[in-house]
């Protein structure tokens, strides 16, 4: 048994050695990766916009029905749903029954079959409905068409009746279509009627410029709640919260292998930029824009250019 007691002692030894150099081992791969590649950049100032949104819905204020003047049937369509016409264009024949009866056997004096009356356009619009086909009967006064005025288009506005303080008559405002393009308008007049279910109040947007939209097209428009010129701001990618979004912090450099965590008091949040009301920073001062989710208090980063 005591043959192997040298054995015993030199495994010992090196057992003893490698525990001792371990933890410098280990110190020097922990420093190593603490350096975090971030990327930077510095305070900026900016005019920051902070706007309330609501929904609005294209219409055509100026409508006009086209009526039958008579009971009869119709005898001729001369237009299609969306032709646009002009006032006095003929639309429709309508034939008397009476007429009808008589047809190859009596002529008028202009030649034409007895008992045809024309139906005119009675304003200058598009016919965005039509509600009769040729060989239709119809009665007299009968709805047989609508045309809209093109230059009525309107967006009708609801606003929530506890946020209408941001809508007033006169007001400016943007409105976003679905395709991305933003156009302006004023508000006009105000309905004297809310809605019952969703208690929202409507307004009559007029847009500026003359616009060939069609309608019940819903749109988002924009009013300003809050305009803020020489704000300090942040990419919004630099502002980190935790789990409870109540404490605000960034990641500032202290130098260029260095940096530190420092709570912060924001403002107006775009979707680019974040206000810093405190503290107060200068456009001098760099902050940690990606790389910075997890960074200890005081962190050793590396600057990726």
């Amino acid at each position: 048994m005591n043959k192997f007691r040298p054995y015993i002692l030199v495994l010992a030894l090196f057992g003893m050695i490698a525990s001792c150099n371990s933890p410098v081992d280990n110190a020097a791969d922990s420093a190593t990766e603490s350096i975090t590649p971030v990327t930077v950049a510095n305070v900026n100032k900016e005019t920051l916009e902070e706007t309330v949104d609501f929904n609005a819905t294209s219409s055509f204020l100026d409508k006009s029905s086209v009526r039958s003047p008579i009971s009869g049937y119709i005898k001729q369509v001369l237009v299609n749903l969306g032709s646009t016409l002009k006032k006095g264009d003929i639309m429709f024949y309508v034939q008397t029954k009476e007429g009808l009866a008589l047809e190859g056997k009596q002529r008028d004096s202009i030649g034409n079959f007895a008992g045809i009356i024309k139906v005119s356009a009675p304003a200058y619009g598009q016919i965005t409905a039509s509600n009769i086909q040729q060989g239709d009967y119809v009665q007299e006064g009968q709805e047989l068409s609508t045309i809209s005025s093109l230059s009525s288009l309107v967006f009708i506005l609801e606003v929530p009746y506890d946020q209408h303080a941001y809508v007033t008559s006169g007001k400016h405002c943007r409105i976003t279509l679905p395709d991305g393009k933003v156009i302006t308008a004023t508000v006009g007049a105000k309905l004297s009627t809310i809605e019952p279910l969703a208690q929202t109040e409507k307004f009559i947007l007029n847009p500026e410029g003359t616009l060939s939209l069609p309608e019940n097209l819903v749109a988002v428009v924009h009013f300003t709640k809050n305009l803020k010129p020489n704000a300090v701001t942040v990419p919004k990618e630099a502002v980190l919260c935790d789990e409870a979004q109540t404490n605000w912090w960034v990641m500032k450099l202290i130098s260029d292998s260095l940096a530190v965590k420092v709570p912060v008091s924001k403002g107006i949040e775009t979707d680019k930029s974040v206000e810093i009301i405190a503290p107060l920073f200068t456009p001098e001062d760099r902050i940690v824009v990606t790389g910075s989710y997890g960074l200890s208090d005081t962190a050793k980063i590396h600057i990726i250019k």
